[in-house]
């Protein structure tokens, strides 16, 4: 009886011990988990923190937006429930994987496997869904617009030129009928596409926001330090 009773107080201790660890490491409350999950190691410089921040927060969009739609599908448009889920349970392990690369100090790999995983994905919907003419090719305007954020010296233009001749490749697909036969939507689910990309650019506008902010505190915390190494020169 004794051993049983140091038993249930071992365990109890043991799990009292879990607890405080977790929520030492988590939080207490949403907002401090919430506040744990966003927060980002430094990074040594402001360039890569800022860089850091807008990969993690895309691919953070993506992962909620992704599964906010797939919930929403079902019941605004069946049709497109199979192909949704597929997409979601291909894009949200992806995004978690571009998150984790950035706690990990992988930012180029992390950006170029965002543009990858988005352009991939649309191509994959376009091509299955008959052409062109899918909804999901308007898609390729958040590559484009992911890739300009991203975007360092010239290589900008990278991403526009291979959406550009994706879709062209896709038409002379079409055309010659070496593509799936065309999947007619009702105007419903087409909206349903519309809707999730609108979504998806007016996430891209505020975090560019965000990312501009960020580069112009860091411009202005270079100029004081340039002013200030002036000023006392003797």
């Amino acid at each position: 009886m004794f051993t049983a009773k140091a038993k249930r107080n071992g365990e109890t201790a043991l799990l009292r011990q879990l607890t405080s660890r977790t929520n030492a490491i988590l939080g207490t409350t949403p907002a401090e988990i919430m506040d744990r999950f966003f927060q980002l190691p430094d990074f040594g410089s402001d360039d890569l923190n800022i860089s850091a921040r807008l990969n993690y927060y895309l691919a953070a969009g993506f992962v909620v937006l992704s599964l906010l739609f797939a919930a929403a599908v079902p019941i605004a448009a069946p049709e497109l429930t199979r192909r949704t889920l597929l997409m979601a349970g291909f894009v949200v392990p992806i995004s978690a994987t571009v998150m984790a690369l950035v706690r990990v100090n992988r930012l180029r790999m992390a950006a170029t496997l965002l543009v990858t995983l988005l352009w991939a994905t649309i191509t994959a919907g376009a091509v299955t869904a008959g052409g062109v003419s899918a909804p999901i090719v308007m898609g390729y305007i958040i590559v484009i617009m992911i890739s300009g954020l991203e975007s360092r010296g010239g290589t900008n233009f990278i991403a526009p030129g291979v959406c550009i001749a994706t879709v062209i490749l896709v038409a002379i697909a079409q055309t010659n009928d070496l593509l799936p036969e065309r999947i007619e939507y009702p105007p419903a689910a087409i909206a349903s596409v519309y809707v999730f990309f609108f979504i998806a650019a007016a996430l891209l506008q505020g975090i560019g926001a965000i990312h501009t902010r960020g580069l112009l505190e860091q411009a202005q915390k270079s100029e004081a330090r340039y002013r200030s190494l002036l000023e006392n020169i003797p």
